[in-house]
């Protein structure tokens, strides 16, 4: 029997391919292959394009360091005005129920607050000692967070005018009563910036949360920014008399 050979595709022409096995390959594709390997190497990123690329890298680092930073620092206020709260309801809750007591006092020197409570109500009345809250008897602000100033409501006699414009000494501590009652303050939370020049850029790039705590009833409310501040710069409004307590330059002052 006899080997016939295999009839060529009809568009391959004669001498422009070769074969493999039985499927022809262009020659064309060898050209290809070749010029490719043929093709001169790239020489890598000039001297300018990498400035260029680090000049852009700077630029967004610089622009989203600051927005972290200001974001945990957001975060670690938040969370201190949140641990006041706490520490606000439980004396609140804890004077109530054991009948005498509870008070909490601010040390600016070390940034930390401590739970006192009255030892004999009876006996000793007004004679304090540490009293345990969640199995600790102090607590420490977190770094880069102090106390602003703890301002007190004052209400003046409108008849005597030497005694209107007189600010008591007042410790900076709250006092919470069996009654139900307590001492009425704003607490405004502050961020410390170490690496700050200047008191003034300090200051511009401070933030505020301040911890309201009423009174009478002894609810607890945080409420965003220096809410005296915000109280103060309000016109056409009046607004509480109040003592301004533990402020660097300004302590013991009186804000109008």
């Amino acid at each position: 029997m006899r080997n016939r050979r295999q009839p060529r595709p009809r568009s391959a022409k004669p001498g422009n391919e070769a074969v493999c096995g039985s499927f022809p390959i262009p020659h064309s594709a060898f050209r290809t292959l070749n010029s490719a390997l043929r093709a001169p190497h790239s020489h890598g990123f000039t001297l300018l394009e990498i400035m260029v690329v680090l000049a852009i890298i700077g630029l967004l680092t610089g622009a989203i360091i600051p927005l972290f930073s200001n974001r945990q620092k957001s975060e670690k206020l938040k969370a201190s005005a949140l641990q006041l709260c706490d520490a606000f309801n439980y004396c609140y809750s804890a004077s109530v129920t054991e009948g005498r007591r509870y008070r909490w006092s601010w040390n600016e020197e070390n940034r930390n607050y401590q739970f006192l409570r009255e030892a004999d109500p009876i006996g000793s009345p007004g004679e304090f000692r540490p009293a345990m809250v969640g199995g600790i008897t102090d607590k420490t602000l977190p770094d880069g967070i102090t106390i602003e100033g703890i301002y007190f409501a004052i209400v003046p006699d409108v008849n005597d005018e030497d005694a209107a414009e007189q600010t008591p000494d007042l410790a900076p501590e709250l006092n919470f009563y069996k009654d139900g009652h307590c001492d009425g303050a704003y607490i405004v939370l502050e961020t410390v910036d170490p690496m700050a020049a200047t008191q003034e850029e300090a200051e511009a790039n401070a933030q505020y949360m301040t911890v309201s705590l009423n009174g009478i009833t002894g609810r607890v409310k945080v409420i965003d920014g220096n809410a005296v501040a915000a109280q103060e710069e309000t016109e056409g409004e009046e607004t509480p008399k109040t003592n301004l307590f533990l402020t660097g330059s300004s302590s013991g002052t009186q804000a109008e």
